[in-house]
């Protein structure tokens, strides 16, 4: 979508309504009407009242009371039941969550009459790369597989069972809105009333958990992931820095430690490419011209998707070459600025902010203006913290597809509220839940009827072995989506790696035996197997495998 000039202007808001609320030694502290953000502010009683009515807890009786009702959610959450708005009953309230009911039929469509199910994402989330969105969803879907006979796949072409996208809209409650709470996701039949929908929240921050997710490019890593934190010259950084150039380029190691592995790569900045649009992925020129205006930074101007953008020459109205700016480290959530970075240093009431600050806001969040000037251009949003685990919220939403309903077991992932878990395992609730409803995994469902035929010999496949490995005395070869085990096969008839590990992806870099254990590595991601079963997988953290980074 080439961008437009709205030729009636950008729409004028009022901004600043300062209110006195506090003196100090400096002066009074303004806090302020943030653009884009209601005035509206509800109470603790409303804001419950709105949350029991939403998810199910006066049910059809409209005439029950509120403590009868709260007591009710006090129960599933396994708070004190008291009836009372009390503190750890509010704390509740305000915690990330599914968007679906909790009490009456949360699953409200018919069991599946196939067992093979297909998804496709139509819609991407900002935060995470194309692949590696895709390789989670693998992963989430892959959990409910390992105890059910069930497939789960991705489909390209044709029609699936479910689509999947990051949206804005759907009625997505945002806490900065001090709406009734902050909602992960909804799971709901389209528009045609034909397949099912996940929609994930596009206003959260999406990422394994533990902080902004930053594949890198060029440099000399190959393409990895960055490592936070890491050291560079003795000093430790959280973030992607320009540290150490002259070029103002963000960078990042791939490791704990630059110092002593010299393994780095660009964060991804509009300065080194664009994507999309029709620049072939050449950086950003700035300043450009856009209609009457001059541009320093990405714009979302004349879009209506709220894309960031910007010309790749001096000049848009003369050449008409743009591309789409990729996500920052510094990319904010919430706000009205469509998730544009950080802006550092800028002003703000007068004051000069080289970080994040919580000056200016009732509730104590975390901002920052994402151009020079917040009093001016009024453009700001949310700082990222740890983010919301992708993993953990698509496997609840799958659930979700599969006919599960939510319950009352805090460690199940099919409990209501969001809590991250590094370490992720099905518990027994999910796991009678769902066999309930397929019956246990035994033989895996058939694929399709016709299958490609594997090659006659797989050393002729590649001169490359990805890796080695040895299970039950028996030396396994890995070589692309196949493997052979010697002194069990003849060496003309491989197997694929799915047909022995089935939770594993088609190929795998490298593998492991340590402790009686076998450890497979794809990627950031690794499996953890006790002969064929699959006891723990997950992401490269600091304590993976209890060694220190």
């Amino acid at each position: 979508m080439t961008p437009q000039i709205d030729p009636k202007g950008p729409a004028t808001m009022l901004l600043l309504l300062p209110l006195v609320l506090r003196t100090t030694m400096g002066g009074p502290i303004p806090r302020i009407r943030f653009v884009g953000e209601t005035d509206v502010r509800l109470t603790p009683l409303q804001r419950a009242v709105r949350y029991l009515n939403r998810f199910g807890y006066y049910g059809r009786d409209v005439a029950t009371r509120f403590p009868k009702a709260l007591s009710a959610l006090q129960d599933f959450f396994g708070l004190s039941k008291s009836g009372k708005l009390d503190h750890s009953t509010m704390a509740a309230l305000e915690r990330p969550r599914c968007g679906l009911p909790d009490l009456g039929d949360t699953a409200r469509w018919e069991r599946w009459q196939h067992t093979h199910l297909t998804y496709r994402v139509e819609d991407y989330v900002r935060d995470l790369e194309a692949d590696v969105v895709d390789e989670i969803l693998s992963q989430a879907a892959a959990i409910w597989m390992s105890i059910v006979p069930m497939q789960i796949k991705s489909l390209a072409q044709g029609q699936p069972d479910v689509i999947i996208r990051f949206t804005e809209s759907h009625g997505f409650e945002s806490a900065e809105s001090n709406e009734v709470v902050d909602i992960l996701s909804l799971v709901l039949r389209d528009a045609e009333g034909e397949n099912l929908e996940i929609l994930f929240n596009e206003r959260q921050f999406w990422s394994f958990g533990e902080g902004r997710v930053v594949k890198t490019r060029l440099g000399n890593a190959e393409g990895d992931f960055c490592m936070f934190p890491f050291t560079f010259e003795g000093q430790e950084f959280t973030s992607c820095t320009k540290a150490g150039r002259k070029d103002g380029l963000l960078w990042c190691a791939t490791t704990d430690n630059y110092d002593r592995d010299r393994l780095y790569g660009y964060c991804p900045q509009e300065g080194l490419f664009t994507t999309g649009g029709n620049a072939e992925g050449k950086p950003c020129a700035f300043p450009f011209v856009y209609g009457t205006r001059t541009y320093n930074i990405c714009t979302t101007d004349g879009r209506s998707d709220q894309e960031r953008w910007c010309a790749t020459t001096d000049n848009y109205n003369t050449d008409l070459k743009y591309g789409f700016c990729p996500n920052s480290v510094l990319t904010t959530v919430g706000g009205n600025s469509g998730k544009s970075p950080c802006f550092f240093p800028f002003n703000f009431l007068g004051q000069s902010y080289n970080a994040c600050t919580s000056v200016g806001r009732f509730d104590g969040k975390s901002w920052c203006s994402t151009t020079a000037d917040y009093d001016n251009d009024q453009k700001w949003g949310f700082c990222t913290s740890s983010g919301i685990s992708l993993l953990l919220a698509a496997v609840h939403a799958f659930g979700h597809v599969l006919g599960l309903s939510h319950n009352t077991d805090p460690t199940s992932i099919m409990f209501p509220l969001y809590s991250y878990q590094r370490s992720f395992h099905l518990s027994p609730a999910d796991i009678n839940a769902l066999q309930a409803i397929f019956g246990i995994k035994g033989e895996e469902p058939a694929e399709s009827p016709i299958q490609p035929e594997p090659p006659s010999d797989i050393c002729r496949l590649s001169s490359k072995i990805d890796a080695i490995a040895s299970l039950n005395n028996h030396t396994i070869i890995f070589v692309g989506k196949y493997n052979m085990q010697q002194e069990r096969m003849d060496l003309n008839a491989p197997e694929k790696i799915q047909d022995l590990f089935p939770q594993l992806p088609g190929n795998i870099d490298a593998a492991f035996e340590q402790g009686g254990y076998l450890y497979f590595v794809k990627g950031v991601r690794y499996w953890v197997f006790e002969g064929q079963v699959l006891m723990h997988e997950g992401f490269f953290m600091s304590d993976w495998l209890g060694c220190d980074k």
